[in-house]
């Protein structure tokens, strides 16, 4: 799995915060932003899973 940047959960002072977060438009971003924590959740318990087979 690639690394993953630190992800600030505020980007409420940015015009365009979809552009900030990597998301193509402002859409996706509203989709995926409220997710973003269980993922790197979800990220790490595989990775440690994976390393401990």
């Amino acid at each position: 799995m690639s690394k993953v940047e630190y992800i600030p959960k505020n980007y409420d002072n940015l015009d365009d915060p979809w552009i900030a977060f990597g998301a193509p438009n402002k859409r996706e971003y509203e989709k995926w932003y409220p997710e973003v924590c269980s993922i790197c959740c979800l990220k790490m318990i595989i990775e440690k899973t994976v390393k401990s087979r």
